[in-house]
């Protein structure tokens, strides 16, 4: 191919390229808002009807909420997050309780509003959309727990964590409650002399709720 030849050829490729983006602009846009435009009104329209109807529904979940809120957590839930946190001491269950309850439930944004008011809330579906729904009788109890409560004293071993988890992490959530719970292990043995651990606590959250940043936040607090 001489000089010439390659001139006309990023000519070609030039135009091309310039032409596709006007197409684009030209009926690709506009074809995006008429789509779309139509499904985000009427998502609005059902968002104000039914907090009219029901105050004790909370916001539509959009965006990646939506999105994950397609993985049922009452289900077959596909999207949990099980991060485990290793102690030095033991950690007593109400401590626990009051703790989270204070620096997570109860957290509050300069304008006086829960920081994480979905913590207290299970997803319904309304007219095909997904919302977030108040819980009936919240009790912090029901979600901070002794991982087998029947056996408070029972010896949790290293060896048996990988099977936990993966059953925690397939289990189906109660469809009354919102989706997360947090287990302690009072009793744990890690097997390391040198570092030993005494307690464990796992938390369980489906994806909607929570992403891996507020996943870390509360353990950290």
């Amino acid at each position: 191919m001489n000089f010439q030849d390659r001139t006309y050829s990023e000519i070609f490729r030039h135009v091309a390229s310039a032409t596709l983006t006007i197409l684009i602009i030209c009926f690709g846009y506009p074809l995006g808002v008429i789509i779309f435009v139509p499904v985000l009104i009427n998502g609005y329209i059902i968002e104000k009807l039914a907090k009219t109807l029901d105050p004790k529904c909370g916001k539509l979940l959009k965006d990646l909420d939506a999105a994950m809120s397609a993985d049922s957590p009452y289900s077959n839930p596909r999207s949990v997050a099980v991060p485990q946190y290793y102690l030095a001491s033991t950690l007593d269950i109400n401590k626990l309780i009051a703790t989270f309850n204070q620096k997570i439930i109860q957290a509050k944004n300069p304008n006086g509003k829960l920081l994480y008011v979905q913590l207290k809330q299970r997803i319904v579906a309304i007219f095909g959309y997904h919302f977030g729904y108040d819980v009936d009788n919240f009790d912090l109890r029901s979600y901070i727990k002794l991982l087998d409560e029947s056996c408070p004293d029972r010896v949790v071993r290293q060896s048996g964590m990988i099977d936990l988890i993966r059953q925690l992490s397939k289990r189906p959530f109660d469809p009354s409650r919102s989706p997360w719970e947090i287990f302690l292990i009072p009793k744990f043995q890690s097997g390391n002399k040198k570092h030993e651990t005494k307690s464990v606590v796992i938390m369980r959250f489906h994806h909607l709720l929570v992403d891996g940043f507020c996943v870390r936040k509360c353990l950290r607090d």
